[in-house]
């Protein structure tokens, strides 16, 4: 009789433990699920009040950063970027100087990526018309001089002013060329009367000087 109720007792015992089990080991809505690993990331380093100038073979400016704060992750050799303002430099022109809210910078500098208010400008030079473009997001490849977005971008060319709503490609070393994508609208203007817009068009490939 009491050989029965122990086991009785020993086997309702092993059932609550099992069920207990179970259901610890099941999430609920309220478990915190770990944050990604490139949320917890931590950078190695961070430099306050970039000033960087990179030099080519001849020993003559090629790009030069300011920012004022730069964090490295070694996890994949990149940086993170505060108000970057760069400055991309060419030998037969007036350099392009830009800057913007944030930017990133890929292991090698092959890739950098600049987001929140960005604006680009190049001076004016003899037989060149002064331009500037701005937009939300660009990628610059340095290596290829090359850039480009598929963000609402407007550009102005001396007197003219191009807005592309997929944005544009644009290879900025001579003889240069700019691709502005999805539908584009272009109006030239003088300094007193500005024209009338033009139709708009779907894509636009042309070169820019």
């Amino acid at each position: 009789m009491f050989a029965y109720r122990r086991q009785s007792l020993l086997a309702a015992t092993l059932l609550l433990l099992g069920t207990l089990a179970l259901w610890f080991s099941q999430p609920t809505q309220d478990t915190v699920q770990p944050q990604s690993t490139l949320e917890n990331r931590r950078p190695d380093y961070i430099v306050e009040g970039v000033r960087a100038l990179e030099l080519d073979s001849q020993g003559q400016p090629l790009r030069q950063l300011h920012a004022e704060q730069l964090r490295h992750y070694p996890d994949d050799d990149s940086s993170e970027l505060d108000q970057p303002r760069l400055v991309l430099y060419d030998q037969a022109l007036p350099p392009w100087r830009i800057r913007s809210e944030r930017g990133w910078i890929a292991a090698g500098s092959e890739q950098i990526v600049l987001t929140g208010d960005v604006r680009a400008n190049r001076a004016q030079a003899p037989a060149h018309d002064p331009l500037a473009f701005s937009t939300s997001q660009i990628k610059i490849f340095p290596d290829d001089r090359y850039v480009e977005t598929d963000r609402f971008v407007e550009l102005d060319r001396g007197l003219e002013h191009m807005t592309a709503i997929d944005g544009m490609r644009l290879w900025y070393s001579e003889p240069m060329r700019g691709e502005f994508l999805g539908r584009v609208r272009s109006r030239l203007s003088t300094s007193e009367t500005p024209a009338p817009p033009r139709p708009p068009a779907t894509s636009a490939d042309r070169r820019l000087d």
